[in-house]
């Protein structure tokens, strides 16, 4: 499909705007009542409940004063490294690549740190989800573990951005793949099956690097991942912001 409404769609979000004024919501425009319309497959009161979990979430945490440059300046600096890259699978879904080797939760050590963080994953997944055709496609995530601690993983940060990308923000997560990973990977697994859906555990992959193959295209793989692609992540981030939002004629 193209980054246009279908008749069924049109009336998923028709439906849903009348329910956001009936619950006193404001959409930032159609592209984002289509995007909460598609990913709840026309369930409004799915949507709803997205959508007040993201509002809420902005104004508790204050997500709305912080600028987005200022919040990828503050991840280069206290994260390095931990975003790697995006990229395209060859399934055609946009995909997140992260090292959480680099990721260090101890870093993040005030309400600012964490607004600042949430405002750039918020921008990551606006990024993954640009067209309407990414939104019904789904989205990637792989992350490299090779060299992972304890260190890098936080139960209490997982467990808030599980709120945030399970059943608040419209995406889909299709594919996830660790990458790499070191034995306690399974004591995490473990860890996160308590708030994570089943749905999700089911497609998380435990992989060795050399499994990238099956699932990207060379030149469409990070070079740190063995493709060809070196373009970096706000490289990528730049044009994808400032692509076609549509819907058309929304």
């Amino acid at each position: 499909m193209s980054n246009t409404l279908s008749p069924e769609e049109e009336r998923w979000v028709s439906e849903l705007w009348e329910a956001c004024k009936a619950e006193n919501l404001q959409p930032k425009g159609k592209y984002e009542l289509a995007c909460y319309a598609i990913v709840s497959k026309g369930n409004t009161q799915k949507g709803i409940a997205r959508m007040k979990k993201i509002r809420q979430l902005q104004k508790e945490e204050g997500l709305e004063q912080v600028d987005v440059e200022e919040a990828w300046d503050w991840m280069d600096k206290t994260l390095p490294g931990c975003c790697q890259a995006g990229g395209v699978d060859a399934e055609g879904r946009t995909t997140l690549f992260m090292d959480y080797a680099a990721f260090h939760p101890g870093n993040i050590k005030t309400p600012r740190d964490w607004a600042l963080m949430m405002v750039a994953f918020f921008d990551l997944f606006d990024c993954m989800s640009a067209t309407l055709d990414d939104v019904r496609k789904g989205c990637g995530f792989v992350a490299q573990c090779q060299g992972m601690g304890f260190s890098n993983f936080s139960l209490e940060m997982e467990k808030r951005f599980a709120q945030v990308y399970q059943d608040g923000y419209p995406m889909k997560f299709k594919l996830i793949m660790m990458i790499n990973p070191p034995t306690i990977i399974n004591a995490i697994i473990s860890i996160c099956k308590v708030f994570l859906s089943k749905k999700l555990m089911d497609r998380m992959q435990c992989v060795n690097l050399s499994a990238m193959a099956k699932h990207f295209d060379q030149e469409k793989l990070p070079t740190a991942y063995g493709g060809d692609n070196k373009q970096a992540l706000r490289q990528w981030l730049f044009p994808q912001r400032n692509g076609p939002q549509g819907p058309e004629g929304g």
